[in-house]
């Protein structure tokens, strides 16, 4: 094919993908190009997923960030099956021993299987762009083209050339770009092997709960934890109306701590290991609709400093998990990766042409951050500090508010400097204890 005017390939048809298209899609006609065959609907365990059985949670500087692009999009994910919830009052969590505050907070956040994501995404994008959007399903990039210094397309692995004046590599975590490029950009690793093991649980009618999603963490003393979350009926394949369901996810960090489960009494046999049983004696009241729990091991968070790289050529970016993939037991990638994209607005314009990719590329990467090597003062710092906010979670709603609005990516960070939000943190995580 010839160069075609400021049309982008978007290699990788996941999440971070599908919002770079409907950004780039006002300026310039878009490809995806996804390895996966086309999945159906509320289709789960696509390869290039393999997370995609656990409860994802849509945090609101994430669903935002959507609906400004896609239009729509969150009406079109409670269709789906999403399960709109207030962050505060629907949520029973217990952390560091303690039971939080439920209160009416009014912010909401959206669980539903990552099967409802993609499919509301595609949706909208396709609503959006109609003929300007292209999807290539079952195809890899192999190689990349060059035109002099800049990249002008991408190879496929059975030969076919696509020019272009933009590639998106959308691949995740484990991308090949750098491969592709020939680059090796510096990255910064923490190995934490969280490990999940999933099972989804249908309840009859009769059975009521007292919460939408009930949370037991990890605590000093063991490193691992549940969560279960209700969907709706529509959200589940081959669900029964009437019936109302959840996913129950336990995760572990640590090999000591690592879960893996064959079968359902396995799975049960850890939730009562947990140091608070209402997981347990909850599910009991259920039905496992698998007989063996789907596993996933989440190895490190990487950050990649693509920004660096000497002699990095135009018309190339990476977004998303290929820049900074971070710890999901808080369920803040997607939102992560969507709020990067949606930096790049002020360039993408231009980005399209294949122009000013160098600045797009250290605004992706001010949008993450290094983890902190967990042997140095610094860490120790932060830690011991969130340990006091979530401590003072339990007792505070302004302390609480704060860290829902900075954790939902609504507020900067900064705001937890605020002088009488740490009076607050001290006096309710730290001295209150002593006092009393």
């Amino acid at each position: 094919m010839d160069i075609v005017e400021n049309r982008v390939v978007i290699i990788g048809g996941s999440v971070a993908g599908l919002v770079a298209a409907a950004l780039f899609g006002e300026f310039a006609n878009v490809l995806i190009i996804e390895k996966d065959l086309q999945p159906a609907e509320l289709q789960i365990g696509r390869s290039g997923i393999p997370q995609d059985q656990h409860i994802h949670s849509m945090l609101e500087g994430g669903r935002v960030v959507m609906e400004r692009y896609l239009p729509g999009f969150t009406e079109t994910l409670i269709s789906n099956g999403s399960r709109p919830i207030d962050r505060s009052n629907d949520v029973a969590w217990f952390h560091h021993n303690e039971w939080k505050l439920r209160y009416k907070d009014g912010g909401l956040v959206y669980l539903q299987p990552r099967a409802v994501i993609d499919q509301s995404l595609i949706a909208c994008l396709v609503a959006k762009l109609h003929t300007k959007i292209e999807f290539q399903y079952g195809a890899r990039v192999t190689g990349l083209l060059f035109d002099e210094n800049r990249v002008s397309g991408v190879r496929l692995s059975n030969g076919v050339e696509i020019k272009c004046t933009l590639v998106v590599d959308a691949m995740g975590k484990c991308t090949t770009f750098p491969k592709l490029l020939q680059v090796t950009p510096k990255t910064v690793t923490d190995k934490i092997n969280v490990s999940y093991s999933t099972l989804v649980f249908e309840f009859p009618e009769e059975v009521t709960f007292d919460a939408d999603a009930y949370i037991v963490h990890p605590t000093e003393t063991l490193n691992r934890g549940a969560v279960v979350n209700r969907i709706n009926a529509t959200a589940v394949a081959n669900g029964t109306p009437g019936c109302s369901y959840v996913i129950c996810t336990q995760f572990g960090y640590g090999e000591a701590a690592r879960v893996h489960h064959e079968t359902v009494e396995e799975f049960f046999n850890t939730l009562k290991t947990l140091p608070e049983r209402i997981i347990y004696t909850l599910l009991q009241q259920g039905k496992a609709m698998t007989a063996k729990p789907s596993a996933y091991l989440f190895d490190k968070q990487v950050h990649r400093h693509w920004h660096s790289v000497e002699a990095m050529p135009d018309g190339a970016i990476s977004v998303g998990d290929a820049v900074c993939c971070t710890d999901p037991v808080f369920g803040r990638g997607m939102a992560h990766a969507v709020m990067g994209i949606n930096n790049l607005f002020p360039l993408a314009s231009e980005l399209v042409k294949g122009g000013r990719c160098a600045e797009a590329r250290l605004v992706l990467f001010q949008q993450g951050v290094d983890p902190i090597p967990r042997d140095s003062f610094m860490f120790n710092v932060v830690n011991q500090f969130l340990f006091w906010v979530f401590r003072a979670q339990a007792h505070s709603p302004e302390v609480s508010r704060t860290l829902y609005r900075v954790a939902h990516y609504e507020s900067s960070p900064l705001i937890m400097l605020n002088v009488m939000f740490i009076a607050r943190v001290l006096w309710f995580g730290s001295i209150r204890q002593w006092v009393y």
